[in-house]
């Protein structure tokens, strides 16, 4: 990956890693290292990961991985950052024909499997492992308004209620 800084090496080095990408745990250590860099506080160049990132959206290389499913947010934000303007038409373009009909994000009515697991997945990006139901109660008495679906919530507290059943947790004072 370091590799992406080289100018020129970087249309290669985003090839191979393209096609390296078709293993799920060589893409989730993409994901995750494009992911940290495009939204942490270093100051590193990510022309080369935000190439990358355009040619694994264009060659449809995210699948079902809660990773996955990420990225395809997380490309939506980062092509909106000013220094990223060379590859927003590709970003977006890649996103509408490739995933602009996945099932994961249709409403909920026709994807109740697919809610599911996105709010398990949510739960555990929100409050880690060990989230209280407190916590979760009192997140969801703040954010309730924000929840379109109203179901959600209980699914919410259900998914911490049998993760705290399965892993003791102390609780929040």
């Amino acid at each position: 990956m370091a590799l992406l800084q080289d100018e020129i090496l970087r249309h290669s080095v985003v090839e191979l890693l393209s096609l390296m990408a078709t293993n799920a745990k060589a893409r989730r250590t993409m994901s995750l290292e494009i992911v940290s860099l495009a939204f942490g506080t270093s100051d590193v160049s990510l022309l080369g990961h935000c190439e990358l990132l355009s040619q694994l959206l264009s060659d449809g290389r995210f699948e079902h991985e809660p990773t996955d499913k990420v990225m395809l947010f997380a490309a939506s934000a980062m092509m909106t950052r000013p220094d990223f303007a060379p590859y927003r038409f590709k970003i977006s373009t890649a996103l509408c024909c490739r995933y602009g009909s996945d099932t994961a994000f249709q409403a909920p009515e026709t994807a109740e499997g697919n809610q599911d697991a996105l709010v398990e997945w949510f739960t555990l990006a929100l409050f880690g492992r060990h989230a209280t139901v407190r916590e979760v109660e009192k997140w969801l008495e703040r954010c309730g308004a924000w929840l379109d679906h109203p179901s959600a919530g209980e699914k919410l507290s259900r998914s911490v209620s049998r993760s705290e059943s399965s892993t003791p947790a102390p609780e929040d004072d």
